[in-house]
């Protein structure tokens, strides 16, 4: 068998191991964005014909987006599983199915070699394996828009008949999963079509009237869909935010047109010095996040923990290689569609950094997952240069060694970091997205027992809430363990982890005062579970 075959195998199967992970950790759904999600999935197979749009039946919010809890309702009729059961196992699934998709991209224009360290990269990077190892709308809508960028990118595609048909299913569905994505993916397909638009132009070469047919069916699409059925929640922008948004996409768009569409010589001084900067640039972050007291300060977040910092150097180690993919591009083929596909979201994230609107935290988390697909291909080009480097036998044993050390550095860092987040529950990894059976169960037994308000964190509101349906006060219950209050809630909701990491509002658990397990004596426990305690006040 073609030892590249064998690899390739090798990188999806860990892609999808990663991904599941966390299911078969615990043999519960991951994250805490499902539970809505699953709910839905068990109404429409309870309550078929029902309207999707009653926010009397559902929640008023998940329902807008309902592609994730009908494809839940198949699954679960096609393998006769519950829908908790069926949906835990099948979204991990069709995570991990994201990365063979992204091999073909890559494949088609770089080479099988790029494209294998392209999904090595892509496939084990800690915050796209965290989001799409969970029931999320990010997780369904991952193949839907690596497909549509699959056409894009595919020529050959665009030029089928069948194309503009599939496109178009492709686009409703989307719409139908996730409004992030869309709009993100809107942002990419406008910015690479108009710069083949003016790459044509420039070079006089034929321009293809069914790229611009393809932006107008997936624009009118997602406008139709926001504008006639999901525009009851989607209105957390104003006028001002889009234009900023629009702001920075011109301002992404233009450099991206410098170093897309200028003229290109190629000069080995300047790829040394250019390299060289970058290596220098990444040493000097390396040692900052290892060697200083220096912890970056978003102003719409908590303080970044130091000892979570060194989980981001995979990110940073790759830049040097970013810099020799983008000089490799230039040299071997057109670069005008990865760099613009770059460009769109990395527009997004300055955004996101720069300006304090409604959608910053949500963009700052996000983006990076979109950030990462163009980037691990540029670098992806780089370290295969760098690994079939020419010249002395001892320079070329030493870039061998080099991009080695560099793919395990990164590799072990993602896979450390997953089982910071599962496994040693970091209070600033995303524990709180991992349930137990207990905690189910727990809110199983609250359910039935319970006609009131339960007092819990987000975590507790998340599964009592939006699967079981029964009120949660999150803020009564930390007022009365940090004793800011002493009115008793009439049920709280404690669970294991809460005794080291506190109680989780925002990003991560904040810490209760010292000796607030005394407040637990004040109230009746009348349900535990060994993980899980209830106590009536």
């Amino acid at each position: 068998m073609n030892k590249i075959i064998i690899t390739c195998t090798i990188v999806f199967a860990l892609a999808l191991a990663l991904r599941l992970y966390p299911t078969i950790s615990t043999g519960m759904p991951f994250s805490t964005d499902g539970w809505p999600f699953i709910k839905n999935c068990e109404i429409i197979l309870e309550k078929t014909p029902v309207n999707i749009g009653d926010d009397m039946v559902f929640d008023g919010i998940s329902n807008y987006w309902p592609a994730i809890s009908f494809s839940g309702a198949i699954i679960s009729k096609i393998t006769s599983l519950p829908p908790i059961e069926a949906m835990a196992i099948y979204m991990p699934l069709a995570g991990g199915l994201a990365v063979i998709i992204f091999y073909t991209i890559t494949k088609t224009h770089y080479g099988k070699e790029a494209a294998y360290i392209a999904s090595l990269l892509f496939g084990t990077v800690f915050t796209h394996v965290y989001f799409t190892a969970g029931v999320t709308k990010e997780t369904y809508a991952n193949p839907l828009y690596l497909t549509i960028i699959l056409i894009l990118f595919n020529q050959n595609l665009v030029e089928k008949k069948s194309t503009i048909a599939v496109f178009t299913i492709l686009s409703i569905a989307l719409a139908f999963t996730h409004h992030l994505t869309s709009v993100i993916l809107a942002a990419i397909i406008i910015s690479i079509t108009l710069a083949k638009i003016i790459d044509g132009l420039k070079t006089g070469r034929e321009i293809n009237k069914i790229e611009p047919l393809l932006a107008i069916i997936f624009l009118t699409t997602l406008t139709l869909y926001f504008a006639l059925y999901a525009n009851k929640i989607f209105n957390f922008t104003t006028a001002d935010e889009t234009l900023m948004a629009l702001s920075f996409q011109v301002i992404a768009f233009t450099l991206a047109a410098y170093l897309a569409l200028k003229p290109y010589n190629y000069s080995r001084n300047g790829a040394i010095i250019s390299t060289t900067a970058a290596k220098a640039f990444t040493a000097a972050i390396v040692i900052i996040i290892l060697f200083t007291n220096f912890s970056p300060k978003p102003y719409f977040t908590p303080t970044v923990q130091r000892h979570i910092l060194p989980y981001l150097l995979p990110y940073y180690l790759i830049i040097p290689f970013i810099v020799q993919g983008y000089i490799a591009c230039r040299r071997i083929c057109s670069p005008v569609p990865l760099i613009f596909w770059f460009s769109a979201v990395f527009g997004l994230q300055a955004y996101s950094l720069f300006t304090s609107t409604g959608l910053d935290l949500t963009l700052w988390i996000r983006t990076p997952n979109f950030l990462y697909p163009p980037a691990a291909i540029i670098a992806a080009q780089g370290l295969y240069k760098t690994y079939k480097i020419g010249g002395k036998k001892i320079f070329q044993t030493l870039a061998k060694l080099t991009v080695i050390v560099v793919i395990l550095a990164i590799l072990a860092t993602n896979l450390y970091s997953l089982h910071a987040s599962v496994n040693l529950q970091d209070r600033y990894m995303g524990y709180h997205w991992l349930y137990t059976r207990q905690e189910y169960f727990a809110g199983s037994w609250a359910s039935k027992s319970c006609d009131g308000t339960i007092a819990g964190d987000m975590k507790v509101s998340y599964l009592i809430d939006y699967y079981y349906k029964l009120n949660v006060d999150i803020l009564q219950g930390y007022r009365y363990l940090a004793e800011e209050t002493r009115v008793r809630p009439k049920l709280l909701f404690v669970y294991g982890q809460m005794f080291r990491n506190g109680y989780v509002l925002g990003l991560h658990g904040i810490e209760l005062p010292s000796g607030w397990t005394r407040k637990l004596y004040e109230l009746n426990q009348i349900y535990a579970n060994g993980l899980t305690m209830l106590y009536a006040g």
